[in-house]
């Protein structure tokens, strides 16, 4: 993720929504917030509860969970995964 700005801003704070495929359940909230600063090689955390639905095996498609990020409101970046089930 590039978020330009200026160099004195040295913290940034950026949602996180959690978009999973049909295959889980969301019981708790979609979306997070995150903080990078820029001396720090790691940023915090966004956590969410997630749950595998007993019918999984069932829907079609591959399970995947994705995470869009915010910067100020706009699309700052996605990643997406294919996850296997146990």
């Amino acid at each position: 993720m590039v978020i330009a700005a200026p160099r004195e801003q040295t913290q940034f704070e950026v949602q996180v929504s959690l978009v999973p495929s049909d295959h889980f359940a969301l019981p708790g909230e979609a979306m997070g917030r995150l903080t990078i600063e820029r001396a720090v090689e790691r940023s915090t955390s966004a956590v969410f509860e997630l749950a595998v639905k007993a019918d999984a095996a069932e829907i079609g498609g591959e399970p995947r969970l994705s995470a869009v990020f915010l910067h100020k409101g706009r699309p700052a970046g996605k990643v997406s995964r294919a996850v296997e089930l146990a």
